[in-house]
């Protein structure tokens, strides 16, 4: 079983956008997916770990964009991770995963992983 949510890291310089990232703990392991998504501090809900989309906001549109993609994703990497749990994959060589999986299979099979080539959180970017 695994979780995935989406977390918000803000940025070290005042005023500028954070950066969106999904957060996936299986078997109490944790990674981080990057994603190319930018938002301000003010346009992110804390408590509710989700966007902050104002009636009267001016970027209501984009804001939008990213909530819709962004559900995408996390239903779209769930899926993957639900499928690769119910084969019972194993990990496999890194050759082996490029000359038969998508990219998105690949990730997910790295993430999967019980301990990275460091034994550090590991961290990818998923681009839009």
């Amino acid at each position: 079983m695994a979780s995935i949510k989406l977390k918000f890291r803000p940025s070290s310089v005042k005023g500028k956008k954070g950066v969106l990232s999904y957060q996936i703990i299986h078997y109490r392991l944790t990674r981080l997916i990057k994603t190319s998504y930018r938002i301000m501090p003010s346009e992110w809900d804390d408590s509710t770990g989700s966007l902050l989309i104002s009636t009267q906001s001016e970027c209501k549109a984009r804001l939008l964009l990213i909530r819709d993609q962004t559900n995408w994703e996390m239903t779209r990497l769930q899926g993957i991770i639900n499928d690769l749990e119910r084969t019972g994959v194993e990990s496999v060589s890194y050759t082996h995963l490029r000359a038969h999986e998508t990219d998105s299979y690949l990730v997910c099979r790295l993430l999967l992983e019980k301990k990275g080539p460091t034994g550090k959180e590991s961290r990818w970017v998923l681009e839009p």
